[in-house]
């Protein structure tokens, strides 16, 4: 990892947002790995928004802070990943949330929520798994995206430019939230082989005007007019790796 500092905004839940209507917890939000007790059923309260926690961190030391100028929290107060809580929904889909607790002089002083897909209201979403080990790789994959050389991305003036030639400072166009600053560009080599190679996306497959080439973990965001992917929402975010089909989505080894 580079040594310097660099910051990264996640759009998440208070815990309250996303509290138990059955169970031992009843009524009480999603809180940390020690006090959840499994097959507990939670929903996902009406009109819940996402908020921004933004996160300045401190790679040398491997921590975490509340930036200045976030939506959630309070700046200076240290964020731990807690955990990563399995649940499934009514149709049997099984997602994932990561806690993120926000420490001030070794108290919680608040519990947010950052759902790896999306999560709907006044659906029942069952506990059935807790893991710690592994909040740390689902938190890195989400706040770390990789492409290749050559990826066009959209800036602030509309205009596409080659991803190799963006720099700290320049502002690229969000889908959310309009044009964003870069804050921290980081590069990296790796042969092109066995869970690293990458996933090529082809011209028109998604829609995309060129190649699009990404890591293989690399998430993307998929609006559906049909239900063709059986995942019982419109809007969802896949893996890469996951999008696979005949010759237009394939994997690319070498390089």
């Amino acid at each position: 990892m580079s040594t310097r500092d660099s910051n990264q905004t996640l759009s998440v839940y208070f815990s309250t947002d996303f509290s138990a209507s059955e169970g031992v917890a009843h009524g009480d939000g999603l809180t940390i790995a020690d006090d959840l007790v499994m097959d507990d059923v939670y929903q996902l309260r009406d009109f819940a928004e996402r908020r921004k926690l933004s996160l300045h961190f401190q790679t040398e030391r491997d921590l975490s802070e509340v930036a200045e100028g976030s939506a959630l929290g309070t700046a200076g107060y240290l964020v731990v990943i807690d955990c990563c809580v399995k649940i499934m929904g009514t149709s049997d889909v099984t997602q994932e949330v990561l806690v993120l607790v926000e420490v001030e002089d070794d108290t919680i002083a608040e519990i947010s929520l950052l759902p790896l897909a999306e999560l709907k209201p006044k659906s029942d979403y069952r506990l059935f798994g807790v893991d710690r080990h592994i909040a740390a790789k689902r938190f890195a994959k989400v706040a770390c995206v990789s492409f290749t050389k050559g990826t066009h991305i959209t800036v602030a003036s509309g205009k596409q430019v080659p991803i190799e030639e963006l720099r700290a400072g320049d502002k690229v166009l969000t889908r959310d939230d309009g044009p964003q600053e870069v804050r921290w560009v980081r590069r990296k080599t790796l042969r092109a082989t066995g869970n690293f190679k990458p996933v090529v996306i082809k011209e028109g497959a998604l829609n995309n005007t060129n190649d699009l080439i990404v890591s293989p973990d690399n998430r993307l965001f998929i609006y559906q007019r049909q239900e063709k992917l059986r995942t019982g929402r419109a809007q969802v975010l896949v893996k890469a790796r996951q999008l696979f089909h005949g010759n237009m989505v394939v994997q690319q080894p070498g390089g």
